[in-house]
């Protein structure tokens, strides 16, 4: 058999006009080089045997960019710009579709003749983006074409009440009589989006047939599940086996939220209540497991042993689920004493200068997840967690300030506006330098001190007014003031001298200017 530049060759040579043109070696040559142009159809017609003519005429044609007798020539931009133009239709059936593909597959090759055109690699560009566009059309009529045809098979055997073989393969997907009709997604099934109208309606009634026995199978597999096959995601959601099947609900408490299994249409109430209670056992230990710290002091708010104070401090650090300003649990720490003290201490509570926390919450990821429950019982959505480096934020309301708090940060109320969240490390470290400093009277404020407010003079001075402290500027900058009348910060009350001849007492009696 000849190959097919040969018999393009051929078939030119046969054509006065061209063998007019092809007289001496380098004509000859060109006209060899345009033979190789492919024909993507492999049919040979007369049809691409002109196109190849015009090509080689173009390129002959005396004048026109540099063309000469001798050849070498280009394609006119708006001869190729035609062509292509009439190939760039999505309509027509597949056969049609098929054809054109062929047709912009030849333009590709001769647009990667860079001698040829004036602007390869804009045509270049235009056919790879008209043969995606027809591959996508060819796609779909092919889809429609299958899904016609499975359709027209399933509903022929339904009405011929024939019984439906169905099968879900291991990763959820659902065969009928062989052919693919959807996904099983936990409990739910998702229909072929390929499919719909009237089509829509058989698939899913041969599904419904081939899932009658699996969705029992599958819950009863669900029961007997390990722990290790379920999962708490990060948006609420609870998971077996990788597969959505409930989420988080608002419960009693905010450490005892509860669960709501996903609808579906094939699970009744008493099977959707099964799946509920083998979540809710799930969630109830995994929950402990991950957030001992947190169930250990929230329990012994209600344990014997402790007196109405302690009880008090326990079940308010419990239920904020994050750090508390002092000033705020005052009453209940100036009750406790210094056994008391120590026993909540043991339980990794620490009464801080500035605020009580417990370190221990937010160790191990514990802080996403305090995060998400506090969100699920407050039926707020979730922010964007500040960076590690971000030691400061300014919540826009108490939502937002529950939130960051349950991340670890302190919300200390502002006189104007919505006040500051600052994490507690950063909080605890800025009162032991506020402290250190008020010791050795009139202080400028050092550089380390406006980083724990991450460089704000706004975020330190709403920090420091609840510790007592305030800013005034000075021609040198930013200097450290008391406060008239502030109280003592620290973890034990100190017994002092004098209020005179306390470091703070020299400092209020100071005019400003001093």
């Amino acid at each position: 058999r000849e190959s097919d530049d040969l018999q393009a060759l051929n078939a030119l040579s046969r054509d006065a006009e061209t063998a007019a043109l092809a007289t001496h070696r380098d004509a000859v040559r060109l006209l060899w080089e345009v033979c190789q142009i492919p024909d993507f159809q492999k049919i040979l017609s007369d049809q691409h045997a002109r196109l190849l003519g015009r090509v080689y005429r173009h390129l002959m044609a005396p004048g026109r960019a540099g063309g000469s007798s001798t050849g070498r020539g280009r394609l006119p931009a708006d001869w190729v710009a035609g062509h292509i133009a009439r190939i760039e239709r999505r309509d027509g059936d597949i056969d049609a579709l098929v054809a054109r593909i062929a047709h912009i597959r030849t333009w590709t090759y001769i647009s990667h003749r860079a001698d040829w055109l004036d602007d390869p690699r804009h045509w270049q560009e235009r056919t790879r983006a008209i043969e995606d566009a027809l591959s996508d059309a060819l796609h779909e009529r092919l889809t429609a074409r299958f899904v016609d045809r499975r359709a027209a098979l399933l509903v022929r055997r339904l009405r011929a009440g024939h019984d439906m073989l169905g099968a879900v393969k291991a990763d959820g997907t659902v065969l009928v009589e062989g052919e693919y009709v959807g996904r099983l997604e936990g409990f739910r099934f998702h229909l072929d989006e390929a499919v719909a109208g009237e089509d829509a309606r058989a698939l899913l009634s041969a599904a419904r047939r081939a899932l009658l026995g699996e969705i029992p199978a599958r819950l009863r597999a669900l029961e007997a599940a390990p722990d290790a096959d379920f999962a708490l995601l990060p948006d609420g959601a609870l998971a077996w086996r990788g597969a959505r099947v409930g989420r988080l609900a608002r419960g009693e408490t905010l450490l005892a939220p509860a669960v709501e299994p996903l609808s579906s249409e094939f699970l009744e109430g008493r099977g959707r209540e099964r799946l509920r209670v083998r979540l809710a056992a799930w969630l109830r230990r995994h929950l402990r497991r991950s957030l001992a710290p947190v169930y250990r002091v929230a329990e012994a708010a209600a344990a014997e042993g402790y007196s109405g104070p302690a009880r008090g401090l326990l079940y308010r650090l419990g239920e904020a689920l994050g750090p508390i300003p002092r000033a705020i649990l005052e009453p209940q720490l100036r009750a406790l004493g210094k056994a008391e003290r120590r026993r909540i201490a043991g339980l990794g509570v620490r009464l801080g200068r500035a605020c009580v926390h417990v370190p221990a919450w937010r160790r191990a990821g514990r802080g996403d997840l305090c995060a998400l429950l506090w969100s699920v019982h407050a039926r707020a959505a979730r922010l964007a967690v500040p960076p590690a480096e971000i030691k400061t934020c300014v919540p826009a309301g108490h939502l937002e300030a529950g939130f960051y708090r349950a991340h670890g940060f302190c919300h200390l109320p502002g006189r104007k506006g919505p006040g500051l969240a600052i994490r507690a490390e950063a909080l605890e470290q800025l009162a032991f330098e506020v402290f250190r400093l008020g010791r050795q009277g009139p202080a400028a404020v050092p550089p380390r001190l406006l980083a724990l407010a991450d460089g704000d003079p706004a975020r330190l001075e709403t920090a420091l007014g609840a510790l007592g402290y305030g800013l005034r500027s000075t021609p040198d900058g930013l200097a450290l003031r008391a406060r008239r009348g502030r109280k003592e910060t620290g973890a034990e009350p100190r017994p002092r001298a004098s209020a005179a001849a306390s470091p703070f007492g020299v400092l209020r009696g100071l005019t400003p200017g001093e």
